[in-house]
């Protein structure tokens, strides 16, 4: 069953000064590590799920839908300019490039749209390659689906050493006043073999982002989460989504963090933890 929180507006004043035991900045010292990737994976997740966003649009104008038909998927890869998105189809069990566009969300525009339905157009690269292995590695059987729609799939390249390939399956927003905060996995696949896997939740979780009926907009969330000692990529990413500030209630450790976006860079701050 899908669980519904509301959120409230005072908690930052309420929460402003942390409680006794260790300081607040040698808390998040310890966790530094942690908090970075979640604040690094979490801001690029959001950056690939918008240039899939905005490149899919351009490829539905782009394209004629009985084409659009033949494509299996699409794989993002960083450019100088900004995001490249290849959208990619199978022909005699190999992958090739169907269409690519380039997504600069500094400028909140997509550009260099290419058809690329001929081999000799284009090549698909090594990383491109290995990305959509990655992709195909993982599977959404057996795991749990908190909307009526298929799971968006984010494939992000290793980004600490040793680690491998990072396949997110997310939980799409079905309605424009709700945003899930469960429903996401993240895959590690390394020479195409699931390392690991693992759920940013243990249910399905919507919380209100909008005004409804006679309640106002919410101006901050607050969500309790039992997996991890410290805030999350998929936490970082659900508020670059929403546009509102997150408290995470670390259950773990007792601790309650704030995530916001400043100047376009998420910020994860320790406001409260427990008295010793």
């Amino acid at each position: 069953m899908q669980k519904f929180m509301t959120a409230f507006a005072a908690i930052a004043c309420i929460f402003s000064v942390p409680a006794m035991g260790q300081p607040a900045a040698q808390v998040e010292a310890e966790n530094g590590a942690a908090l970075e990737l979640a604040k690094k994976r979490g801001k690029t997740l959001y950056e690939y799920d918008q240039a899939a966003r905005y490149t899919a649009a351009a490829l539905r104008e782009d394209a004629a839908a009985q084409d659009i038909a033949s494509v299996r998927g699409w794989v993002v890869t960083r450019q100088d300019r900004g995001l490249l998105v290849t959208y990619y189809g199978i022909r005699d069990n190999a992958a090739y490039p169907f269409y690519s566009a380039l997504w600069d969300g500094a400028a909140g525009q997509v550009l260099d749209r290419q058809l690329l339905a001929q081999p000799r157009d284009a090549a698909l690269t090594d990383m491109q390659l290995r990305l959509i292995k990655a992709g195909d590695s993982a599977s959404a059987v057996n795991l749990k689906n908190c909307s009526n729609l298929p799971f968006n799939p984010v494939i992000l390249p290793a980004d600490v050493p040793g680690g491998g390939d990072l396949v997110y399956y997310l939980t799409p927003q079905m309605r424009d006043d709700l945003f899930p905060l469960g429903g996401h996995y993240r895959f590690e696949i390394a020479g195409e073999r699931v390392r690991s896997l693992r759920p940013f939740t243990n249910s399905c979780i919507n919380v209100r982002t909008k005004a409804q009926g006679d309640k106002a907009a919410p101006k901050a969330l607050m969500f309790t989460h039992s997996l991890d000692p410290v805030p999350t990529e998929a936490q970082v990413f659900a508020v670059f989504s929403m546009g509102i500030p997150l408290y995470v209630k670390t259950a773990q450790n007792d601790l309650l963090w704030l995530i916001e976006i400043l100047d376009g860079e998420p910020r994860i701050t320790l406001v409260q933890q427990s008295a010793e």
